[in-house]
Order: C-alpha cells, then structure tokens, then sequence
C-alpha cells in the first residue's frame, strides 16, 4: 500500500511538470501562429505601398535624381505609399498629414510613429514606419538584406509591429517587433547592350573574358545615353578610378557578382568606376541569364550571288559580286579610292562637333583666288605653294594679300599697298610697229559644275619699273583673257584698261551665262599681257604687276564624293584622309534587276590570293553611309591593326545616323525627330531617319528565329520608277520592325566558337572619329571591343557575347535607338535568399 502511494505520489509532480511544458508549447505554437499572420499582414502593407510608390517611375524619360528631374516622381511616390500604408492599416490619414509627410521626405533613421500637420496629431497605432525613395543607407534598410541603397527609380517600406505574447508571457517570453519590408520598382529592359557570355557555358571555352560579359578599361567608361545593360555574366571596371557608367534614365542588370572593389564602386558619389546617374552612386540590378536571340538575315534563303543578277527573281533576291577592277567578277572583289587624279577621286572630309561631310576633291566650292604659273623667277617674295605644284617649277601662293580674306584684303578698295604680288619685267619697246608686249598667265583651282548664269572676273593691277611701283616714264595698258585649260582661244577677253599708275586699281568684267563650257570649270586660266608705248630707252620702258585676282561663278554644284553601290565585297579601303559614301539605291549608278538595295556583304573567297578581307579606313578616313546594313560571312576574320573593320587615327565609320527633323521612323514609332543631319550629302535625304537601316528584324517576336524585312524595294525590272530602278522616296521601314546595322554571321547556330570579328581599334587626337551608328550591331557570337574617342554621340544598341569598351579617358556614348516603353512595377525585395 505504502509503494503505490510512493508511485502515486511521483507520477503527480511529474505531470504537472509536463504540463507546464506542453502549455508552453501551445502557448508558444499559439504566438508563432499569430506572429506569422501578423508578417503576412505586414509584409502584404509593405508591398503594396512600394508597388504604389514605385508605380510613379514607369516613365523613365523624365527620370534623374530627386534633387533633379526626377523630384515630382519621388513627391509622388511619397504620397503614393503613405496613402496605401494609411489605407492597409486603417490609419485614417488625412489629405494634410500625407501632405506634411511627403515634405518631410524620406523617413529618418529611427522610423516615424506619428505625424503632426495643422496643429494635429495622428499616430500610427503603435506601428513604426518607413517610407522612402531611393531606399536608405542606414541599419533599417541594410541590415534587413537590402541592396539598392540610394538607387533612384527604387520605392522603400518597412512597417514594424510591437507584439505581445498571448500566454507566452507567463513564461518569460518577451518577443520583439515582428517587421515587413519591401522594395519595388519599374525597371524596363530596354537594352542599349545585351551581352549573352555565361561562365562554362557552351560554345564559350573556359570563362568569359575577365569573367565578365561587360568590361570597361581605363579611366574612361560607358555613358548610356538611353536604354538598359543585360549581361548574363558581370561588369568589370579594371580602374576604380576611372569613369564607369553613367546611366541617365536606365540600370544595368547583371546575373553573378555584387559590388565591391574587386569589381565596381557602387554605389558612391561622386561617382567613379562604378554606377551611376552621374552624381548618385547606383546598384546594379540582378536577373536570370538572357537567351542569345536568333535573327533572320537578310542573306538567308536563295540569294543570288552573280554579276549580273543572272537567274535572280522576286523569291531569289540578289546581292551581286563588286570589284573595282572588273566588271564581271566571278567572285567578290575590292573596292578603294584614288588620293589624286579626276577619276573615282576620295572626297575630302570635313569633321564638325558630332558631324561629318564628304565633299568631292576638285569641286565644290572654289579656292578664293588664282595662283600663277609660268611668271618668270624675278616675280617678287612670294612664298612656295605645295598644294599646287606645277612642272615647271614656279609655285606661288595666290596671287592676293591674304587669301583668307575677301576682296580685295583690306578695308581699302583696292589693298594699297599691296604686300605680294606677281609682276612682268618691263616691257621692250624696240624698233617696228609693235604692239611691244609681255604676259603671265594664271590658273584656276578646280570649281566643279556650275548653276547657270553669269561669271564675273575681278582684278587688281598697276604699274611697275622692275617690279617696284612706279608711275614715270612709258605708258602700260594691260588686257586680260579668260582662257580654257588647253589651247590660246580665249573664252572672253576684256576691253583694254586704262593706262596703269603706280596706285592698285581694281578692275573686272562679265563672262555671259553658257559662255564657259561645263567641261571647262576645272581648267580655267587667266592671261595677263602688259601693253606698253613709248621710248625705246631702257631707261624709260616699264611694266606691270597684279596683287589680287579672282573669279566669282554662280553657285557651285558640287563635286561628287564617290559613291559605292551596294553589293558583295571582298573589301573596302579609304586611303588616309579621304572618304566616300555608301550609296544604297545607286543613284550614281544603278541596281541590278531583282537586286537588294542597301544591302553590303563581306566575305568570300580573295581571287588576288592576297585575303586582306577587310572594311579599312587609314588615319583620317571616313566612311558613311545611311540606309544601309553590313552583312559579315561567317568568314570575315578577326579583327587586326590592317584586317577585319580596321579603324585608324582620327578615323570614322558613320552608319545610319542620318536623322530628318519632323519624321518618326516607322521603327521608332513613340519618338520623332527634332534635329536634321544629313551625313550622306549630296544624297537627299531619306522620307524618314535611317535608324531603320536596311534590314530590320520583327521586335514583337521573341522566340524562335526572327523575321526580317527589307526596307527598301528590290529592283524590279518591270517595275522600274527612275533609271536606278530603286528611288530615295521608296524607303519605307515596317513599323515596329528593328533595323540592323551591323550583322555577323555565326558559322552555325550555335558555332564551335566564339569570334572577334569587330575589335574596332579607333584612336587619336579628336573626340569626334570611331564609331558611329544608329541602330543594331548583332554579334550574338563576338567578342565586340570599343575604344577610342568617339563625339558623335551615338553607338547604336550592341548584342554580343561579350563587349570590351575602353574610351582612354572619355566616355563612350551608348545609346537604345528606339521608343522606350512604360514598365509596370514589380517587387524587387526581399527574395528567397532574405
């Protein structure tokens, strides 16, 4: 009896021991249950209010900082979480406390609890909130997990909860507040630059370079004027110091890293060798890894390959072998320019800030003045001429004060005294009936073809005594003859001057409209011949000088740079210093029947055995075109200092920029153009900007490989409109549709491995050479590398496997050449690794 009531007794303290133990744990089960609905209903609040917030951000065109352009969205977006948080947890806000909120701006540190506006004093119910945009840099935001601090566009909330333990307490369980946060944004993708590279991943060998898609060398960096960065890897920055990139209305968006100064500074002010907008330091930005997207070609299906066209139809377009040297080449040839001569002359380049022309040598507008030739070597100081050397040997500046300045050099009418001058030795008065003559003759630089109407002929004359003014002794009368290039049968002679002084006079006459054949405008010349009477003593004889001579033609029209048709080419090279157009309807030419206008292959195989396959501009050499797409075979080598697209010192290649004010490309349907730039000149303008390029590719398909079209008509012989076949005014890019620029040809889809095929070099003294295009560079499967100074403000949208930019201490500008679309917003924060 005594043992069972010892186990009795035992069996009693035991329960209520484990009775105590199983009420806390319901106890506790209870709270945690209650705790976890309370972060569900936080965390609920706090996604609404940063969608609500976030949602002022979607226009991005207007965005900034919130100390600039950006500071009405950042307002708005105050008012828009406050009031979402007021409406969740039925805080009763009124108009004026969301009012003296938003002015109060970001939330401090510590969190708000109340808010007193008019006198009047709301409280949060206990709740300490956050609302602030960008998100902050302090312990709240940071320590939570969050990783863009500072990022403008970016919508922060956090609401904290004090709780209470429902049976917890009686047994010492004091719990904290339980919290919800979160951050949204509305970031469009709207890639100015996709880089596809992926570490290990098929058909990379290894990692990508420097382990990042994107990388950028020296002190300079990436200005990404619009539009986003996508790699599927990371962004190096190989100097902290150096410039980085600046984004003015996008973000970058990356797969693996985070900032640090093993890789970039970010985000820090003022900003160097990371991201920024320019004066705030931003985050990069994380995604999944971006598929490599299959475009069309304009080459794919059966595209003729003959001289001729021959067997081409509407449903087998043409791209017809080019060479220079044959008209019927079997295989695609060459193409270049001469540095002198009147035949396939290069043009001269003019480089302006951000723009660039091509006029034709030997045309266009004339020098001001004439320089001499034949003057015999007593003429007085004139200084050599190199740019117009003669074979015999006497070369001379313009005959004119100051060439520079216009008729006649000073403010007196004529120049007196005049500083140079070319003058004849004294005329001999000998003995029969004369006339007692000598002469000079001068030539005219090269005006091209003139609009009709009349030429004026202007000089400045007067008398000399061994080429010293000089008013004594025999009379000297002088007449002047416009002359042609060959042969003494004057064009127009003028009437005999008066008798000359000492004193410059000036002097001219009219040569009638259609008097000057066309065929003589680039070999004019004028023949002085001093007249002279009187004593025979040598003593008394004298002659004549001419300190200033031009000709005023009407208007020029221009000399022609050379044009380039479209075509297959082996290759294209600018010697140093000239330049040419790409022309892609040949108007100064003409299509082939069923041939592709504006469409230039490169590749093939080389006839000459020497495969310099390239696009090769020498140092000051431009090449320009609008219009135009540049297919590159698969064949096309890598690039090198002479090989591939090799660009040298104070060199440019300038594609697509052409922009017509008052037009919106059918390709960029949301934006029109404001500015006019016609960098194709003397080739009109196009009905809209060449942005569309020749070959455009469907922007609305996604999968799969996507279609193309050709924006310009193909030359339909049954159809001819002009004797090109194709005109100008039948540009007509389809709507939506993204044109490309620059195509490589991958070898296969995927190919064994990864080219380099643009690796464009460009260097030199002035900001304004490189690259410049608008539209797309896909090389899905190139390493793609960008140096050098570029001032044209515009590098298209590049898709590459990996993109190298270096500018030596500048920016390069990179830019998303179509409409930006309005992005809906989406929670950025916490994720799954929160």
């Amino acid at each position: 009896m005594s043992r069972r009531l010892s186990q009795l007794g035992q069996v009693l303290p035991l329960f209520a021991l484990f009775l105590v133990v199983l009420l806390g744990a319901a106890a506790l089960a209870i709270d945690y249950g209650s705790w976890l609905l309370t972060d569900r209903a936080l965390q609920n609040v706090a996604d609404h209010a940063a969608l609500a917030g976030a949602s002022q951000f979607s226009q991005r065109q207007a965005q900034g900082s919130c100390s600039g352009a950006g500071a009405p969205q950042c307002s708005n977006a105050l008012a828009h979480g406050w009031s979402s948080v007021s409406v969740d947890l039925n805080l009763g806000l009124t108009d004026a406390s969301i009012a003296q909120l938003v002015s109060q701006g970001n939330t401090v540190a510590s969190g708000w609890t109340s808010v007193t506006a008019g006198g009047v004093t709301q409280t949060f119910h206990g709740h300490t909130i956050w609302v602030s945009t960008p998100p902050p840099n302090y312990a709240a935001y940071l320590n939570a997990g969050g990783r863009y601090a500072l990022n403008f566009g970016i919508m922060f909330v956090r609401v904290d909860r004090p709780t209470q333990s429902l049976l917890g307490g009686v047994f010492g369980i004091r719990p904290g507040p339980r919290t919800g946060w979160a951050t949204a944004g509305a970031l469009p993708t709207d890639f100015a630059l996709q880089t596809f590279c992926r570490n290990n991943v098929a058909p990379e060998s290894g990692v990508c370079v420097n382990s990042a898609g994107v990388t950028i060398d020296g002190q300079g960096g990436i200005h990404l004027l619009r539009g986003d960065i996508g790699s599927n890897e990371s962004l190096t920055v190989t100097s902290n110091t150096g410039g980085g990139v600046i984004v003015e209305a996008g973000n970058v968006f990356l797969v693996n890293r985070t900032c640090s100064s093993g890789t970039w500074n970010c985000p820090n002010s003022p900003p160097r060798g990371g991201i920024s907008d320019g004066t705030t330091g931003k985050n990069a930005f994380y995604m999944a890894p971006l598929p490599v997207p299959h475009f069309s070609s304009p080459l794919d299906g059966n595209t003729i390959k003959a001289y001729n066209c021959s067997g081409s139809s509407a449903s087998n377009l043409c791209v017809p072998y080019k060479d220079q040297s044959s008209s019927t080449p079997g295989a695609p040839g060459d193409w270049t320019c001469a540095t002198s001569g009147s035949t396939n002359r290069c043009g001269a380049p003019t480089v302006t800030s951000g723009t660039v022309s091509c006029a034709g040598q030997g045309g266009g507008l004339a020098p001001v003045h004439y320089y001499p030739v034949g003057v015999y070597s007593g003429a007085s100081s004139i200084q050599g001429d190199a740019t117009h050397p003669q074979s015999n040997g006497n070369e001379y500046l313009n005959i004119d004060d100051d060439a520079l300045v216009p008729d006649p050099d000073t403010a007196a009418t004529p120049a007196n005294p005049p500083t140079d001058y070319v003058y004849t030795d004294n005329v001999n008065v000998g003995g029969g009936s004369g006339p007692f003559t000598t002469a000079f003759t001068v030539n005219l630089g090269q005006s091209g073809p003139r609009l009709s109407g009349p030429s004026t002929v202007r000089y400045v004359a007067f008398k000399t005594n061994s080429g010293v003014r000089n008013n004594t002794q025999n009379a000297v009368t002088l007449q002047v003859k416009l002359l042609p290039g060959s042969g003494t049968i004057p064009i127009a002679t003028d009437v005999m001057t008066p008798a000359l002084t000492d004193v410059p006079t000036r002097f001219e006459f009219t040569v009638a409209a259609g008097q000057i054949p066309a065929s003589e405008f680039n070999s004019l010349r004028l023949e002085f011949t001093f007249y002279s009477t009187g004593s025979s003593t040598s003593a008394n004889q004298r002659g004549g000088g001419v300190s200033w001579a031009e000709i005023q033609h009407p208007d020029p029209q221009p000399a022609t740079p050379p044009m380039i048709p479209p075509g297959y080419y082996h290759s294209i090279e600018i010697p140093a210093g000239g330049c040419a157009v790409l022309d892609p309807t040949a108007e100064y030419s003409s299509l082939k029947p069923f041939q592709m206008p504006g469409i230039y292959e490169f590749g093939g195989a080389d006839p000459s055995g020497s495969n310099k396959k390239r696009i090769y501009l020498n140092n000051g050499a431009f090449l320009i075109g609008d219009g135009v797409t540049l297919v590159f075979d698969s064949d096309w080598p890598d690039s090198g200092s002479t090989t591939g697209v090799a660009i040298g010192s104070n060199a440019g290649l300038v594609l697509n920029t052409m922009r017509v004010s008052g037009t919106t490309p059918p390709c960029t349907p949301a934006t029109a153009e404001t500015t006019s730039v016609n960098m194709s000149a003397p080739l009109s303008n196009l009905p809209y900007s060449a942005v569309c390029a020749a070959w455009a590719i469907d922007s609305t398909v996604t999968t799969g490989i996507r279609a193309g079209q050709n924006a310009w008509a193909y030359c339909d012989p049954a159809n001819v409109s002009n004797p090109h076949c194709v005109n100008r005014s039948e540009y007509n890019p389809a709507s939506l549709y993204r044109g490309i620029t620059f195509y490589f040809t991958p070898s296969a889809w995927p190919p064994p491995g990864i080219s380099n095929r643009f690796q464009m070099p460009g260097s030199g003294s002035s900001s304004d050479p490189g690259l410049a295009f608008r539209g797309v560079m896909y090389a899905p499967y190139d390493n793609v590398k960008i140096t050098g100074g570029n001032g044209f403000n515009t590098v298209g949208q590049v898709l590459a496997w990996t993109a190298k930019f270096n500018g030596g201490s500048a920016y390069i500008n990179l830019d998303y050449p179509y409409s930006l679309v309005p992005a809906s917003p989406y929670l950025l924060e916490p994720t799954v690794t929160h």
